[in-house]
């Protein structure tokens, strides 16, 4: 998981910009644009172990958004 991101009610809709670089979590009557850093991203993945058990308490890479 990238991160984890709490938003009530939940989302109607994910749109995620043509660059892949913002996404907009469209609720009812609001919405959340936020920023995606790729590279934050894969250094955090580089840096898990891929034999390690999956954590369902992880927040995932906070950084990423």
């Amino acid at each position: 998981m990238v991160r984890r991101i709490d938003v009530s009610p939940s989302p109607k809709q994910v749109y995620w910009s043509e660059s892949g670089s913002q996404v907009v979590l469209a609720l009812e009557e609001n919405y959340y644009l936020l920023n995606f850093d790729a590279d934050v991203v894969e250094t955090y993945l580089q840096q898990k172990d891929p034999s390690a058990p999956v954590d369902e308490d992880d927040g995932g890479c906070e950084e990423a958004f």
